[in-house]
Formats: C-alpha cells, structure tokens, sequence
C-alpha cells in the first residue's frame, strides 16, 4: 500500500483441556471428538433443578476457543 498502515486483527483463543456440556451435546459429539476425551464425569442433576445434568470432559488435546473478548 502507499502511504496506508497494514491493520492486524488478533483474536486471542484460549486453550481449554476441560469443558463442561449438557448430555444433548454430549450425544451429538462427533466421532473424532470422542476420540479426544480423555476422562469423562457425569454431574448429576439437582433435585427440583431445570437441567438433566451435566458432563465434564478433560480433552487429551486442547481445543482453542474465542471468550468473547475484544479483537487487538
């Protein structure tokens, strides 16, 4: 460019080794996901609670995720 700077976008990802997800995204996970869960917990629900319970899944690979923080 001529006489214009060059603007970067940065997003900053974060590396997550462990998640939680509900049991409808824990049946939907893809083959090549469950090939990455290390560990995985099931949380049961509480008694007179809305949610059916929760997983938490420990990831042999982190996967990068986006916080919702303000691009740079």
């Amino acid at each position: 460019m001529k006489g214009g700077s060059i603007v970067k976008s940065i997003i900053d990802l974060t590396p997550k080794k462990q998640k939680a997800i509900t049991p409808k995204e824990y049946l939907a996970l893809s083959p090549r996901e469950k090939n990455n869960v290390e560990v995985c917990r099931f949380i049961p629900p509480t008694i007179g609670g809305a949610s059916f319970g929760a997983f938490v899944v420990t990831l042999k690979q982190p996967v990068y995720v986006f916080e919702h923080g303000e691009t740079k």
